[in-house]
């Protein structure tokens, strides 16, 4: 990364998206990074800062995600060479999500500097996991996020 600041986009629903966010921006702090997280649904995505590499994270829902956070990718502002990077959260599959996000980002002029899956537990079927399954299946997701490189 060529920024020493990264502001976080997420949106979580069930709280998986969250739990990745935090331990991702701890790792990346302990780089010495500066981070700072901002809640999707609460942000304008006109008022997105082009200065600080960008972190995007979403759940994956039925192998895409939800029509407001298209919208605010959409809606983000020209980048000319601003660095981006995408997390998506899914319990099993991610579908075709990342082809289109990185289509929709590099028409903006931005550089995409790579994208993470990361396993989570199901919560759309909570009566067939067992909290033991999903305790292992985070630890699981995030250690795929130990020493990530982005580049």
């Amino acid at each position: 990364m060529k920024k020493n600041e990264i502001h976080f986009y997420y949106y979580s629903g069930t709280g998986n998206t969250l739990l990745v966010v935090r331990e991702m921006a701890q790792t990346f702090e302990e780089s010495g990074l500066k981070v700072t997280l901002y809640r999707i649904e609460t942000t304008d995505p006109a008022a997105v800062r082009t200065n600080a590499t960008i972190g995007l994270a979403f759940p994956v829902a039925f192998q895409s995600t939800f029509p407001f956070l298209w919208n605010f990718f959409r809606n983000l502002p020209v980048g000319r060479g601003t660095e981006i990077f995408m997390v998506d959260t899914m319990a099993a599959f991610s579908g075709a999500i990342v082809g289109p996000l990185k289509k929709i980002l590099q028409k903006k002029g931005t550089t995409v500097l790579g994208q993470r899956k990361s396993a989570c537990p199901t919560t759309g079927f909570p009566g067939k996991s067992m909290p033991v399954k999903m305790r292992k299946k985070e630890k699981r997701g995030w250690r795929r996020h130990e020493n990530m490189p982005l580049t």
